[in-house]
């Protein structure tokens, strides 16, 4: 059973080395994004990713215990605990993405309603055309950002 054990130990830190390596390339490529929506779009994905493998992960290290002993105990809070994290993280992403979209629709009618002004249009029209430029801006956004 010693040897069993060595052996997981071995396979997991070789699983979770590769793991980290790959989130920290995927990471790189997202802040490498000019786009805000699309590198907090880029983040979700990768947290994602970065979720499905490591739960696996987790999920088999406790599998192998059996259940019940100290072992199995430890490993299942492992994943948990990990679970929690990763749930924290993607409700701050969610929240982030969701700011920095009103954001960019503040700044899109601030700068229309600018521009529409100067060209002296009546008021209705302004409004109109105001929602129709703001509303094709963040389509357009959203579309980079993959939704």
């Amino acid at each position: 059973i010693a040897l069993q054990k060595e052996a997981l130990d071995l396979e997991n830190s070789s699983l979770e080395a590769l793991a980290n390596r790959q989130k920290m390339e995927r990471d790189f490529k997202a802040e490498m994004e000019v786009d805000e929506l699309t590198k907090i779009q880029t983040q979700l994905d990768n947290l994602a990713k970065d979720r499905e493998i490591e739960e696996l992960r987790l999920q088999q290290k406790r599998d192998f215990y059996e259940a019940g002993t100290q072992a199995y105990q430890d490993a299942d809070n492992e994943l948990l605990d990990y679970i929690a994290t990763s749930t924290d993280e993607k409700i701050r992403l969610v929240t982030l993405f969701t700011e920095t979209k009103k954001k960019l629709e503040e700044e899109a009618r601030a700068w229309c309603e600018k521009k529409l002004i100067v060209q002296g249009l009546p008021s209705g029209t302004k409004e109109k055309m105001t929602e129709k430029l703001i509303n094709d801006m963040v389509e357009k956004e959203l579309q980079k950002a993959g939704h």
